[in-house]
């Protein structure tokens, strides 16, 4: 038995003497995910022009829902929501109400159990043509509010 293993251990710590190299095109790019990265992929597979458009759409909503985790970091809000909508997501901004048309269509919630807190003018009109109660909370215009620890206590969006 000890000469199949020893064979076996030889054999398995030579060179592979059949050996074979193949030679094959490689083209690097550079790290991260942005527009750029995404065209030169899709170039790269020649990819339809729709498809790109695709691809590009696509990316663009992930973006924005960065950029709103972000923001609800900001104001101390981060995780409370369950759904997060973006401007990326509907065809109309405020003051149309389609955002929060989508909101409740998502939650399958009638408009008269729903509250809106907004502190944008476009945002108030939008709720009301919703048929949503809204509350108008103050702004700093930087980005925060005195509102934010207000709606953490509610536990919002649980």
């Amino acid at each position: 038995m000890t000469t199949n293993t020893d064979t076996i251990r030889n054999l398995a710590q030579q060179d592979y003497k059949w050996g074979f190299v193949t030679e094959i095109e490689e083209e690097r790019i550079p790290k991260g995910l942005n527009e750029d990265v995404i065209r030169l992929i899709s170039a790269k597979k020649n990819e339809p022009e729709f498809m790109r458009e695709w691809r590009l759409k696509a990316y663009r909503h992930w973006a924005s829902l960065e950029r709103a985790d972000a923001a609800l970091a900001k104001v101390g809000l981060a995780g409370q929501f369950d759904t997060l909508i973006s401007a990326e997501m509907v065809s109309r901004g405020k003051p149309d109400p389609e955002v929060f048309l989508m909101a409740l269509e998502l939650h399958h919630m009638p408009a008269d159990h729903a509250l809106v807190f907004e502190d944008a003018e476009s945002g108030l009109a939008a709720a009301r043509a919703a048929g949503i109660e809204v509350v108008q909370i103050a702004s700093d215009g930087k980005g925060g509010s005195s509102w934010a620890p207000f709606l953490s206590a509610l536990d919002v969006g649980r």
